[in-house]
């Protein structure tokens, strides 16, 4: 990859947050979305700045790749992950703003 990453924006975090449906199951971190969806701004900001540094850095965080597998049946759905792994994900996959080898780097770290 070239070339400066940029930085995710807060409406950019927000809405990757807003994506995520209500009432799913937790990830091994046992923190709901909707308790993601009910940060203030304070909050909001440090989350923008951690995702915005896992990017710079390029490499996820081991804690997100931790889990415990559960043989459910799920409707068009795959395994559940953490909700921040899984905001992270839309992220980088909405983004427009980097190329390919970042979210194939993510995807395989995950």
């Amino acid at each position: 990859m070239n070339g400066p990453i940029n930085l995710w924006s807060e409406s950019e975090v927000r809405r990757a947050m807003g994506k995520m449906k209500d009432g799913k199951a937790t990830g091994p971190d046992g923190v709901p979305i909707e308790a993601w969806k009910a940060l203030g701004e304070h909050e909001i900001k440090w989350f923008t700045r951690f995702l915005s540094t896992v990017t710079a850095k390029g490499r996820i965080p081991d804690a997100w790749r931790r889990s415990t597998i559960v043989p459910i049946f799920k409707q068009n759905g795959d395994a559940m992950n953490a909700h921040m792994m899984k905001m992270y994900e839309r992220l980088v996959d909405s983004s427009e703003r980097i190329g390919p080898n970042l979210t194939r780097a993510v995807r395989l770290h995950a």
